[in-house]
């Protein structure tokens, strides 16, 4: 769960309808694989990668 200050949230509603989607997929396809990328650092594994 996210608590997002009334400006944050006003901010992503504005660049979620330019881009002409809900905020929640703005999150699943914007923020979470940033904030991932940014935490996990270079290293982490990525969608198709072979773990093998």
């Amino acid at each position: 769960m996210v608590t997002l200050d009334d400006g944050v949230f006003s901010d992503l509603q504005g660049v979620a309808q330019r881009r002409n989607i809900t905020i929640q997929e703005l999150f699943r396809a914007v923020v979470i694989p940033d904030w991932i990328e940014r935490t996990m650092g270079t290293e982490s594994h990525r969608p198709g990668e072979n773990l093998g």
